[in-house]
This record gives structure tokens, C-alpha cells and sequence, in this order.
């Protein structure tokens, strides 16, 4: 039986824990255009626009103090926001660990959101921008559906002109979403989109439809969550430096048949920060917007 989610009951989840090493420093907070705010104040105001009104950060404790003080008070006051910190010890009854800096992952920093979300959600990056029709898209399916879902972008409109980029490249059946294969070093020039699959070179099409860790999901994935972490855990080691990647879960809960996800193709441009020198591209697309 499907169940009817209200958007007002709907979570947006941003996932804004990381660390960025490769941006040299803490990109979910770098401001862009003239109206000096991040990407994730203009996804939450896209979800405000779709309906939304429960906003779910994910954050480290390094940050935490910051968001509280130059990011909150930028938010309209009609916006219930929960802070969530991603604590490396913050794991399933059972799991065992040692001090660690380095996060889980992103299937970690969903679950750290387990106790703020409490019905459907929609999640995605911090430092990703994605489009005011794809939050009103997954927010209209969650709505009336019970599966999950996702929005997916051509790849020719994620790479950036900085350096390569590893994306995830969707496999797709009758609008759903049969697997995601990690593809890395992609990069473009004038021989066309070239990249790494399984160790081996390939050609890329521009529209291959690729993953940018947009989501909507009902409370099951919790449970989901739940059992894929501490699986992972216990194959992975507590001293090990791997991480509990969301798609990775996605896409078992796929083959198990515990999930069906249902795939909507954006035609709307994506925007990310992966180097610093993004930033001045996307403030010059952003420019004065408030």
C-alpha cells in the first residue's frame, strides 16, 4: 500500500560534513556571487520554494559553530532546522571502533540524521547545486510513492574544467535504476569525454546519464542503513580507512530486491564546487541572486 507523504512532512537531508581535501578546505561553506552565500542556502531555498519546511544538516564539529553563527541566520524563520554532527563513534548497537578523524562516508551521514527526519526525505551534497526542479520532482514523488528515487544529469553537464572528476554512470530499465558503475579521472578535451571504468580506459557519450547523490526515500532506508553499516564495519576493520558510501548501499538494496528506485533524467544544469578555481564559474551563473 503506498503512502502519502505531505511535503511538510518531507526532510531535506544536506550532507555537509566533509572535509574537502581537494578543495584545500571547507567548501560547503564557500560563498558564491554577490550575494555571498553557498550553494546549500539556494537548495534550501528551492525546497522552501517546492514546500518544504524541515531542513536536516549534516555537519562535522569542526563547522558546527560556524553554520550555527553565519549560516542559520540567513535562513527565513519558517524553516525548522535540525544540526545533526556526523560523529565517527556515532554507529549501530554492536559496532565496535576506534577514534578516528576521517568520516564514515555519506551512508554514514544519513544515519546520523536517523533521530531529525521523521518521514520521507530527500538528500544531497552541500557543495552540489542542483536545480529548483529537481527538489520539486523528487518532493512530487514522494508524495504518491513509496519507492525511492533519484535524479540523474548528462554527464557532459557535471565535469569541470579544472581537472577530472569521477562520476557514477547509471545503468537504467523502463525508468528505474539497475546499477551505478564508478567511473574515474573523466575528463574532456577535443578527442572528446574520456575516463576510467574497472582499470581500463573508455569513451564516454555526453549524455550517459550519471549520479550526483540526489535522492528521495521513505523510512525504510534507515533500517536499511542500519544493517549495511555494520555489515560494512565488520568486513572492513575499525582501523580501516574506507568509507560507507550511500549509492554503495543503493545499489544492494537494489540487487536484493529491497528497493526500487525510480530515475528522473534533469534537464536542468548542474553546478559543483570540486576545485577552488569553481567557484569564480559559478559565481558568474549565480551572479546577484539572493
Amino acid at each position: 500500500m503506498t503512502h502519502c507523504n505531505s511535503r511538510y512532512d518531507i526532510s531535506l537531508v544536506i550532507l555537509a560534513a566533509g572535509l574537502g581535501k581537494r578543495f584545500g578546505g571547507e567548501k560547503q561553506l564557500a560563498t558564491v556571487g554577490q550575494g555571498g552565500k553557498p550553494l546549500m542556502y539556494y537548495s534550501a531555498m528551492d525546497a522552501r520554494e517546492a514546500g518544504i519546511r524541515k531542513l536536516v544538516l549534516i555537519v562535522n564539529s569542526i563547522i558546527e559553530p560556524v553554520i550555527r553563527q553565519s549560516f542559520l541566520p540567513m535562513l527565513p524563520g519558517d524553516l525548522e532546522v535540525s544540526l545533526q554532527i556526523q560523529e565517527t563513534d556515532d554507529l549501530p548497537v554492536g559496532c565496535s571502533t576506534v577514534p578516528r578523524q576521517k568520516p564514515w562516508g555519506t551512508g554514514h551521514a544519513l544515519w546520523c540524521a536517523r533521530g531529525a527526519v521523521d518521514a520521507a526525505c530527500i538528500v544531497m551534497n552541500a557543495d552540489d547545486y542542483y536545480g529548483p526542479g529537481a527538489v520539486g520532482c523528487l518532493a512530487a514523488h514522494l508524495e504518491c510513492s513509496d519507492d525511492w528515487a533519484m535524479v540523474s544529469y548528462a554527464l557532459e553537464s557535471t565535469l569541470s574544467g579544472f581537472g577530472a572528476v569521477n562520476r557514477g554512470l547509471c545503468q537504467l530499465e523502463d525508468g528505474f535504476l539497475l546499477g551505478v558503475k564508478e567511473c574515474l579521472a573523466i575528463k574532456q578535451d577535443h578527442d572528446g569525454i574520456s575516463g576510467s571504468l574497472d582499470g581500463r580506459p573508455v569513451t564516454l557519450e555526453p549524455d550517459k546519464p550519471v549520479s550526483m547523490n540526489i535522492w528521495a526515500f521513505d523510512r525504510r532506508v534507515f533500517n536499511r542503513l542500519e544493517k549495511g553499516l555494520t555489515k560494512f564495519i565488520g568486513s572492513a576493520g575499525i582501523n580501516s580507512g574506507a568509507e560507507y558510501y550511500l549509492p554503495t548501499q543503493v545499489m544492494s538494496d537494489i540487487e536484493s530486491g529491497e528497493a526500487h528506485v525510480r530515475v528522473f533524467p534533469s534537464r536542468e544544469a548542474w553546478h559543483g564546487i570540486t576545485y577552488r578555481e569553481d567557484l569564480a564559474r559559478i559565481g558568474d551563473i549565480f551572479g546577484a541572486r539572493d
